[in-house]
């Protein structure tokens, strides 16, 4: 039993250690030089990049479950995306396309890091299980 518990331990002590110092810097990295080129990009061009194809159909249907608790577009139920993310983007963009972005931005770094983290968590909690198998498997064989 005594191995069993060392052996989470050392898995739960792995993950604590692993995460913040090999990850962070590198993810914290990446969100800043996205910043800096929505910055650069905003700057020359103004919000016309920020506009696709697409982002019509995200935000009319979400602007109109916000402002009116429709989840429609053209007077016609929309049915081919979940409400979630145009919600968030017709509320972020209330304040500018701009905002939107850069909220858009923020979100989705900080799913990286969620990401990052249950990853990290999610490995050691099976390299934990499997040690503690094989530990038990050894204390079988040894009897």
């Amino acid at each position: 039993m005594r191995m069993e518990s060392a052996g989470s331990t050392a898995c739960s002590s792995y993950a604590a250690g692993w995460w913040m110092p090999r990850l962070a810097g590198p993810l914290i990295t990446a969100v800043v030089v996205r910043l800096m080129l929505l910055a650069v990009t905003l700057a020359r061009n103004g919000i016309r990049p920020l506009i696709n194809p697409d982002t019509t159909s995200y935000l009319e249907p979400g602007r109109n479950l916000l402002l009116h608790g429709r989840f429609v577009a053209d007077g016609v139920p929309d049915l081919l995306r979940t409400p979630g993310y145009p919600l968030f983007l017709a509320a972020t963009s209330l304040a500018g396309l701009p905002a939107a972005a850069l909220a858009n931005v923020i979100l989705r770094s900080s799913l990286c890091f969620s990401f990052g983290n249950w990853a990290a968590q999610s490995s050691t909690t099976a390299a934990s299980r499997s040690a503690q198998h094989g530990s038990a498997l050894l204390n079988r064989l040894r009897l």
